[in-house]
């Protein structure tokens, strides 16, 4: 029996070993989603507010801003909102850490978007972000979905 051949054959089982552990550390700290997305399993009751029995979520043209307003329900505090926005061309998912309220409060929301280099906005995705069981999670079951948007025709903000 040569020792030799059963030696490389540990040492490269090794390194193909590190190099999986390395790249799945890798992937996970910076390639993951920044906030876990789960079904929360009780409803969160949060829904965009409506004035003057219109939705409050419109597309600034002048200042490329998806302007929205969001009432929170009574079982949780709201931490962020995790939004995606989806153009014709680009995909982009934006984090709003600023964005918390208390139960039965309201929030106030700004979100990037151009459509010279991202295309037509075609979809808004929401996602309330809460704290359960002491992890801030974004509850998947609360989707707040709008596929078209109108102009904003007021400018209070």
């Amino acid at each position: 029996m040569n020792k030799r051949g059963v030696t490389t054959l540990m040492a490269l089982s090794l390194v193909v070993v590190f190099l999986i552990a390395a790249g799945t550390y890798v992937y996970a700290t910076y390639f993951r989603p920044p906030v876990e997305e789960a079904e929360c399993g009780e409803t969160v009751g949060w829904k965009i507010m409506v004035i003057d029995n219109k939705e409050d979520i419109c597309y600034d043209q002048k200042a490329k801003l998806i302007r929205f307003t969001v009432e929170n329900g009574l079982l949780f505090s709201l931490e962020g909102i995790y939004a995606k926005v989806q153009g014709q061309n680009a995909e982009t998912t934006i984090y709003l850490s600023e964005a918390k309220t208390g139960k039965a409060g309201a929030v106030v929301g700004d979100i990037s978007f151009d459509p010279q280099t991202a295309g037509a906005l075609q979809r808004v995705q929401l996602l309330p972000i809460v704290v359960v069981e002491d992890a801030e999670i974004a509850c998947t079951d609360a989707l707040l979905e709008k596929q078209q948007l109108e102009p904003c025709k007021f400018y209070f903000y």
